[in-house]
């Protein structure tokens, strides 16, 4: 699958959020490299980005267990963090 392509492996979208997105030290790089782009000096670079996509995915998982966030959980927040990345100043001014 194309999602499974551009994760790599690091989000298991067929699991619920507790585990699906317990590789945030994978994710956040991943969707800093390719939807902000390589890094360039006027691009905001991974450290800088990643608290913000922590605090954001923290908020969408608050309270989360496997019952209450399942598999389906788990692809609406990613879905919501590329949106937050491709919204993004870095992206909308390029």
């Amino acid at each position: 699958m194309l999602r499974d392509a551009f994760f790599g492996g690091v989000v298991g979208f067929g699991q619920p959020v507790s585990t699906g997105l317990a590789d945030r030290a994978g994710l956040n790089p991943r969707l800093v490299d390719r939807l902000i782009g390589p890094a360039r000096t006027e691009q905001p670079d991974v450290a800088d980005v990643t608290p913000v996509l922590n605090e954001m995915l923290d908020a969408l998982t608050l309270g989360c267990t496997d019952a209450t966030c399942p598999a389906e959980r788990t692809a609406t927040v990613v879905k919501a963090a590329c949106a937050a990345v491709l919204g993004s100043a870095a992206v909308s001014i390029h």
